[in-house]
């Protein structure tokens, strides 16, 4: 069961863990800055992950391509 609210960069869904509990998870694209020596460019912009679990905020890479943390990393959501 997922809720979606959408724009261009955002997305917030309510996702099932698999402990079974529902968790709030909000997905943002955001470009990453390359570790190269004399790089120094933004790529992406990459796909990433937010949720809170037992107070902490939790992160998880999601790639170039779109994916729900439960479709990706079932066992992430605790």
């Amino acid at each position: 069961m997922a809720a979606e609210r959408t724009n261009d960069a955002n997305r917030h869904h309510m996702e099932r863990g698999a402990s079974g509990l529902m968790h709030s998870v909000t997905y943002e694209l955001r470009p990453v800055l390359c570790g190269k020596p004399h790089c120094g460019k933004l790529h992406g912009p990459y796909w990433y992950a937010f949720w809170t679990s037992g107070g902490k905020v939790r992160t998880l890479y999601i790639g170039r391509a779109f994916k729900l943390v439960s479709d990706k990393a079932p066992d992430k959501l605790r």
